[in-house]
């Protein structure tokens, strides 16, 4: 509070105006002229005359409440001649909309408090501050947005919805807010169109956003919106950040674990930190790392053999963001994949798939390509049934609505034939399948990719085989002097192995054919273990990968139960219900930390739910946003104005001067 003087006096008019007090001071030093007579009896009452006798000025300053309460008038007078005024602030406006930041980079703590608590600080003051007859309302946003509380001009209603305010460890997304927003302010219909709903006038209103800016550019145009931009946090904090932990097979190792993690540094000078690594209270491992300004370490904890169960890494330092210092990663018990075969008949690919450790590794489903025209494939297709279909010398069938072919929502592996699909080069009037060719000879291998490990191709002879396209992001294992004999390639989450060469063949009249001797060779089996581990998600659902904060946690898992629970990081107990086949989805992953999930009582697997994200962990604030195509400087959301005294000490010397009058009049009375 800043106090101004803004006199209307001048210096003769002020001294008239100390004059007044003077004077009330003096009136009660005056004394009657009377003329003295004496009487006799009146030397009874002499020294009571006496005590009312002005003696002392101290004596009357102390005794008279008259006296006191001119003083204090005159004084108050005085203090409105002053002009004395103070400076505040007001939140000038008719209609509010309050969007206030909850994202994980809102709990960065600065000077002992949390972003998002000084957010909600700040929206309090301007509640506070709006005029009688303003409206607001607040809305809480992460990737999502949350109306708290819907217009109102209830200050009570306002301070309740901003005290329910509570962060969250989700990204920050600004574009859904505004969309809330943006149809509060511009509400839209059909113009000259008497069949729409008629909606109410557009609203302008100002847009109060408290965040640390740290959100991508929203495309959202504003319209009747008018931005402020608060910025809560200081540019230069400083953090550190988990941003990567998994657990893997050591390359060429089966028996052993491996946990790799990535430590970035977001700030300006370069960082030491103690990183350890526990299962349960046990600590496995702890490196101390050297961490660069603006970069970022790696380090790698080797395991052994572990039993299945959660790892937490955990970084030792004082950092503004803690949601970032600790991450889990978890091993499971193994899980058999549930596989599918749809082929005519091949019996070497049947024999590698029933052996005992293809058997410990996947559910086996043999069926003839005729099932591929049945319902009950169709929905074992768009339910997800299956981890792995391996289409042998046969092809999707064409979908009736799209005439594309029926992809399962799994992972695919066809041999002999490739997809008619785009992706794969497929076009209508062109030949298909691709052109034969006799007696291919292997140049390369891509021996890094999992698929291909310990997979010796040597000696192995093909008789025909056809060039395999190479989708976008597709990868060629096998390479022959006649282009790519075996690719893989992602499609929405899974991944499509194409093999440009069968391993039999029939002729008319139904003789087997061999096409080539892979079979009896040593790698074979070997690649077999690798595609039920890869494709089967076998090594991928005993990793169990991490989900960011609000993921859907989309669960296979084998089991004859209609319905388990998921033990949220907190104790917290959910209902996990299957949606079709052995899927199980799972929803609400705002909690980071690790997930259990319970069949009667006995665990049956565990996934995590981390942070990893560089965007929120870089919390440095920004200071100017930008919305679609405007710029928001940062600035208060409150305007300054003069409050002026004056009134208030005339009123309050109004007050003085009646209690003067009532303490007088009482006097005299007596």
């Amino acid at each position: 509070m800043n106090l101004q003087l803004d006199s209307p006096l001048s210096g003769a008019l002020w001294a008239l105006a100390l004059a007044v007090p003077i004077g009330i001071l003096l009136l009660y030093f005056l004394k009657l002229r009377r003329r003295e007579v004496e009487v006799p009896s009146t030397y009874l009452w002499l020294r009571m005359i006496e005590d009312m006798h002005v003696n002392s000025l101290w004596q009357r300053l102390r005794r008279n409440l008259l006296l006191f309460l001119q003083l204090l008038a005159a004084a108050l007078v005085l203090l409105a001649l002053l002009g004395v005024s103070w400076r505040g602030t007001r939140l000038v406006g008719e209609r509010f909309i309050f969007l206030i930041d909850v994202s994980a980079s809102m709990s960065a703590t600065e000077q002992g408090r949390a972003r998002w608590e000084r957010a909600r600080q700040e929206a309090l003051a301007a509640v506070d501050q709006m005029d009688s007859d303003a409206v607001a309302m607040v809305v809480a946003f992460s990737d999502r947005a949350e109306v708290l509380q819907s217009f109102t001009d209830s200050r009570p209603a306002l301070k309740e919805a901003l005290r329910r305010l509570q962060p969250t460890a989700r990204r920050t997304r600004l574009r859904e807010a505004l969309l809330v927003a943006s149809g509060l302010a511009n509400p839209g219909r059909l113009a000259n169109d008497p069949t729409d709903v008629p909606v109410p006038d557009p609203l302008p209103a100002t847009l109060v956003l408290l965040s640390d800016g740290r959100f991508p550019v929203p495309d959202v145009p504003l319209g009747n919106l008018t931005p402020r931009f608060l910025p809560v946090g200081e540019e230069k904090t400083w953090n550190l950040a988990i941003t990567a932990l998994q657990v893997d097979r050591p390359p060429g190792r089966s028996d052993a674990w491996q946990a790799f993690a990535q430590v970035e540094n977001f700030g300006s000078e370069p960082r030491r930190v103690l990183a350890e690594l526990r299962r349960g209270q046990v600590l496995l491992d702890a490196q101390e790392l050297e961490v660069p300004a603006e970069g970022a370490t790696s380090v790698v904890f080797d395991l052994g053999q572990i039993e299945p169960g959660p790892l937490e890494l955990k970084l030792r330092i004082d950092d503004a963001l803690a949601l970032d210092n600790t991450a889990w990663a978890v091993v499971n018990p193994p899980q058999r994949a549930d596989v599918l075969l749809v082929t005519p008949g091949n019996e070497p690919l049947e024999l590698a798939l029933q052996t005992s450790l293809a058997g410990e590794l996947c559910h086996l489903m043999v069926q003839s390509p005729q099932y591929l025209q049945t319902p009950q494939y169709r929905h074992a297709a768009l339910a997800g049934t299956f981890d792995l279909v391996i289409f042998d010398r046969c092809e999707p069938p064409l979908d009736e609505k799209t005439k594309r072919p029926l992809l399962p929502l799994a992972n695919t592996w066809h041999l002999g034939r490739v997809p008619r699909t785009a992706a794969w080069g497929f076009r209508p009037g062109v030949p298909w399948p691709p052109k034969l060719h006799e007696q291919p000879q292997l140049i390369d291998l891509a021996a890094e990719h999992p698929l291909m490990q310990l997979v010796d191709m040597s000696g192995v002879d093909i008789v025909e085989g056809f060039s395999v396209p190479v989708p976008s992001g597709g990868h060629v294992l096998m390479e022959a002097d006649t282009g790519p004999l075996m690719v893989v390639a992602p499609r929405e989450g899974f991944l499509d192995l194409v093999q440009g060469f069968t391993l039999i063949d029939e002729e008319e009249g139904g003789k087997v054919v061999v096409t080539t001797n892979w079979p009896i060779r040593t790698s074979f089996p070997v690649f077999i273990l690798n595609v039920l581990q890869v494709l089967g998600r076998a090594e991928q659902m005993a990793r169990a990968t991490s989900l960011r904060p609000g993921q859907v946690a989309s669960l296979r898992i084998n089991t004859t139960a209609a319905e388990l629970t998921v033990v949220a990081p907190d104790g917290t107990h959910y209902p996990l219900r299957r949606r079709s086949g052995n899927l199980f989805p799972f929803l609400q992953t705002d909690q980071l930390g690790v997930y259990r999930v319970v069949d009667k009582d006995r665990t049956v697997r565990w996934f995590t739910v981390n942070l990893f994200d560089r965007a929120e962990s870089d919390v440095r604030a920004r200071h100017q946003v930008q919305i679609r195509h405007q710029s928001v400087v940062g600035s208060a959301v409150r305007q300054p104005i003069q409050r002026p005294l004056w009134r208030w000490a005339l009123l309050l010397a109004l007050g003085v001067l009646v209690v003067e009058w009532i303490t007088f009049t009482r006097r005299v009375s007596f």
